[in-house]
């Protein structure tokens, strides 16, 4: 098994404790201002300016910025701006960033509207800001060119799994948290001493701190230091530059074959796409969407829980990751999600979510808000997800695809072995695998769906409701269904609960049927997708059940990122609760549950 050296942290973060003080963001916690009053033009000559940039992004073909403290994303910004100036159309920004004491979002909102609202990239910052989470979270920009990925967790944990698990190395370090003798946590030699083993030739390192230590700590690890006046903000700045570097940066593969036209392959194409790789989709017809994925309603909404278990915690960070990137496809309909209680999901583990996730991404309301957000007048309390989105699944599979790097073959692969290129798996069952597959514990469950359309000329307002099964409202149409058929059903059976379902929360709204769609969808044991290297050159993103999504494309750019050398965004300590190989381990305890009980509920 891999291993597993990093303890999983709790789910929730605590929130950094901030005022403002005199018109500027302050930490009452380190006793220290976040920024000067103009953070832009302070990151201008702080960062920029000395680690000459403008003309380093200018010739690059990937540009990865490492920093310390993200605060409330300023220099981010600011980087990103002079980056989308400078920096040619291939060129791709990596933009790294650990923080354990997360701005809460109403301060993040308000400080960048203060300070950098001009900046290109402000209002999607604040649109796409991670919820309160341990973990990596990746957010994309600029038509995925920048690549922003927030370490919520310690700078020495974060440091170290990027140094263990990042192959392509740093170009510019930016050590800017609360200064050394108020923060001493950021700045030991353990972490300073680190920088230059993961640099990449002609490394800068730029700081606020121009502390003797901290100068010693780096030339001592092989950077030529220089102090610089950052007048009027600071008397002086520290940047130092590493002139030969002892790393080598992974070569990525210029190539690559994905097989399945679903959610979970197309999603994968795009990942390794976006990153310059030539990507053979490999379908059956030579289309995508043709199964499960050609789904005409899907909620990209996770089944969540405030547990701070591994499998949570990965649904949770596929959730928010997957929600903030399909945002940009334009057919996504931002209609968010009501989820009323249930046995399996009481009212209790829902005010949980809330209180974990916070009100910008999960609220309790009351009846009386139901009624003014849906229309709909029952007496129950539910959650409001304001951020869940409704899909049309060929759409959206076809959004995926729709990249010049992307060739959409007709095609499968009956021999993995005589591809020469890293080959992933994204079928809905891992048939293809031959004896790779034997000790994967999947099995396929039939789901279903059924529409009906309203009286003519009725006007609906757009919204998911999760229950028992779901129901959506788009403009012109009811859809209903049930996440699992654990027995199969009669088709009349089943568009008859939908039916019913739907008249719960409408009353005898008249409506007539216009659609059904039965699919199977494959599932594991532990109802945790499977994504991860099975063998030397083939890779595994299957088994997504009913949440492909928001799990597949959360997979799809675990798989991208270790297919290129780069850092995935899950943290070292959850990976396990995905590998292949995790079910190999359990049968040397147990017998597969599906070799006898195959077809039943898992």
């Amino acid at each position: 098994m891999p291993s597993n050296p990093i303890e999983p942290l709790p789910n929730a973060m605590r929130g950094a404790d901030t005022s403002v003080v005199d018109g500027r963001l302050y930490s009452v916690e380190f006793k220290d201002f976040y920024a000067a009053r103009d953070p832009v033009q302070e990151c201008q000559q702080a960062h920029i300016q000395p680690a000459l940039l403008a003309q380093r992004m200018s010739t690059a073909k990937t540009f990865t910025v490492f920093e310390f403290g993200f605060g409330a994303g300023i220099n981010f910004l600011t980087i990103a701006q002079e980056f989308l100036r400078h920096a040619p159309q291939e060129c791709r920004l990596r933009f790294f960033s650990c923080e354990v004491r997360p701005l809460p979002f109403t301060f993040l909102r308000e400080t960048i509207r203060a300070t950098a609202s001009h900046l290109t990239l402000s209002d999607k910052l604040i649109e796409q800001y991670p919820p309160p989470i341990a973990g990596i979270h990746r957010r994309l920009f600029a038509n995925h060119r920048i690549e922003l990925t927030v370490m919520y967790t310690s700078a020495d944990l974060a440091l170290q799994d990027f140094i263990a698990r990042d192959q392509q190395g740093v170009d510019l370090w930016i050590l800017d948290g609360f200064a050394p003798d108020r923060n001493p946590d950021m700045w030991t030699e353990r972490q300073l001493g680190s920088l230059a083993a993961k640099s990449r030739a002609g490394a800068t390192v730029t700081t606020y701190s121009s502390a003797g230590h901290v100068r010693r700590l780096l030339e001592s690890n092989g950077f030529s230091v220089e102090k610089i006046s950052n007048l009027p903000y600071k008397r002086h700045t520290t940047v130092a530059k590493l002139a030969t570097a002892p790393f080598i940066p992974f070569d990525a593969p210029s190539r690559a074959v994905v097989v399945g036209g679903g959610f979970a392959g197309c999603a994968t194409a795009q990942a390794l796409a976006r990153r310059g790789i030539s990507v053979e989709l490999r379908t059956p017809s030579g289309r995508v969407a043709d199964g499960t994925s050609a789904i005409p309603t899907a909620v990209v909404h996770a089944r969540l829980s405030a547990s701070t278990d591994s499998a949570p915690s990965i649904r949770l960070q596929s959730h928010a990751y997957s929600q903030s990137l399909i945002r940009n496809f334009s057919g996504a309909i931002r209609c968010g999600a009501i989820q009323f209680p249930s046995t399996r999901m009481t009212l209790e583990r829902l005010e949980r979510i809330c209180e974990l996730l916070g009100s910008e991404w999960a609220q309790l309301v009351s009846s009386e808000q139901l009624m003014e957000l849906t229309g709909l007048d029952m007496d129950v309390k539910g959650v409001l997800f304001p951020r869940a989105l409704v899909v049309n699944g060929g759409l959206l599979c076809s959004w995926f695809t729709d990249h010049p790097n992307v060739k959409i073959v007709q095609g499968e692969v009956s021999d993995l072995d005589k591809v020469d290129c890293p080959i992933v798996v994204a079928t809905g069952s891992p048939t293809s695998l031959n004896d790779r597959g034997t000790k994967l514990e999947v099995t396929e469950i039939e789901g279903q769906m059924d529409q009906f359309e309203p009286t003519p000329g009725q006007s609906l307002r757009p919204f998911a409701f999760l229950h028992e099964g779901y129901v959506v409202v788009t403009q012109n149409t009811y859809s209903a269904g049930s996440t699992y058929e654990y027995r199969p059903w009669p088709k009349d059976e089943a568009k008859n609960t939908n039916q019913l379902r739907i008249r719960k929360l409408f009353g005898s709204t008249e409506i007539t049927h216009s659609a059904s769609f039965r699919a199977r969808r494959a599932v594991t044991s532990d109802h945790m997708p499977i994504a991860g290297r099975i063998d030397s050159n083939i890779w595994l993103n299957i088994a997504h059940g009913s949440s492909g999504t928001t799990s597949a494309p959360f997979c799809a750019e675990i798989i991208a990122s270790e297919i290129t050398g780069e850092l995935p965004p899950l943290l070292q300590a959850h990976m396990n609760t995905l590998s292949p190989e995790r079910f190999e381990e359990r049968q040397s305890r147990r017998e597969s549950p599906f070799l006898k009980t195959r077809g039943t509920r898992p």
